[in-house]
Order: C-alpha cells, then structure tokens, then sequence
C-alpha cells in the first residue's frame, strides 16, 4: 500500500496558525473604551479650568504653555496632514496619530494650562455648592458621560466585528471529520 498524505487529498486541513484569538480582541476593545473614557476625563477637566478662568484657586497645573506661538501653525499642518493620510490604505495608522497630535497642538495654543483629570474630581466635591457654577459642572458631566457611552458601544462593536470573523469557519482546531464513501475510496484505504 503506497503511503498516501491525506492532507494532500483534500480531506482535512491543519489549522491555520496564524489565526486570530478572542482574548487580544477583548484587550483591544477594553483599551478603546480605556482611551475614549481617559480623552473624556481630560477635555472635561480642562473645559472646567477654562470656565474658572485658570484661578490659583484650582491648583497647580501639570505644566503650563503660555501661548506658544509655533503650536497653532504647525498644529493645522499636522492636521490637515493627517486629515489627508487617512484617505491613504497602508497609512490610516499615522493619519489618525497625526489628526490626533495637530488637534492637542491647537488646543494647548488656546490653553494656557493643563492640569491633571483627577483634578476634576477635587474641583467637584469642592467647588460643586458654589452659586452659578451649576451649569458649569452639569456640562463637564455631560463631556464625561456621553462620550464614555459612545466608547462602552464603540467597544462592544469592536468585539462583535472582530468575533463575527472568529465565527466563521476557522479551522483553529483543525477540520477533521468522518470520510463518505467517496472520500475513502478517493484517499485508497480500500484498494
């Protein structure tokens, strides 16, 4: 009897090692919705020093720019670079840093401050009771809390794109099976 492969013959097939695994797409989606949640903190924070005007009162900053007078030009470059490169297949990646890097160069123009997101938190619990701060403080919440749900379903979406694909017909155990008729005499077992 001739020594047959039978993965030549069509009958089965190894897995395929270079498949995807569930665990690094729950990192990825975590990590999105950690992003998305830490971005939230950080904007709320500074719209509240923006709304206090900087005071002492708030605290020392993490570092302070003072109108550095590149960041604004080079910032709309940067974006506008990185507006263009997402539009490119293999570059997307560096477009999206490039967007991501030119808007916090605009934003730091107009900021002469930048403190922690923690900060926030301290600023609430002292000065939330204080009169006419009301809308101040319901707007940073709404900076937190919409966002961070677009994030919660952002992830999710993540997950379920990337386990559809999972889903599908993956071989990661192997494909294996009982052989038909066929199938055997097709491989030579009876011959």
């Amino acid at each position: 009897m001739a020594n047959i492969d039978n993965n030549d013959l069509g009958l089965y097939r190894l897995p395929n090692q270079r498949g995807r695994f569930l665990q690094g797409d729950i990192i990825v989606a975590f990590l999105s919705l950690l992003a998305v949640v830490s971005l939230a903190f950080v904007v709320s924070t500074q719209y509240v020093a923006y709304q206090f005007q900087f005071q002492p009162a708030l605290g020392s900053p993490v570092f302070s720019m003072k109108h550095q007078p590149l960041f604004y030009p080079v910032g709309l470059v940067a974006s506008a670079l990185g507006f263009f490169l997402l539009f490119i297949q293999g570059l997307r990646g560096l477009g999206v840093l490039a967007l991501a890097t030119g808007a916090c160069m605009v934003g730091l123009y107009y900021t002469p401050a930048v403190y922690s997101p923690v900060d926030l938190v301290s600023w609430y619990r002292r000065y939330e009771a204080v009169p006419g701060t009301e809308k101040i403080w319901s707007t940073a919440q709404w900076i937190v809390v919409l966002p961070s749900h677009l994030g919660f379903f952002i992830s999710i979406g993540i997950a379920y794109y990337r386990s559809k694909a999972l889903s599908q017909h993956t071989d990661m155990h192997g494909s294996a099976k009982f052989a038909d008729r066929a199938e055997i005499l097709k491989s030579g077992l009876l011959d």
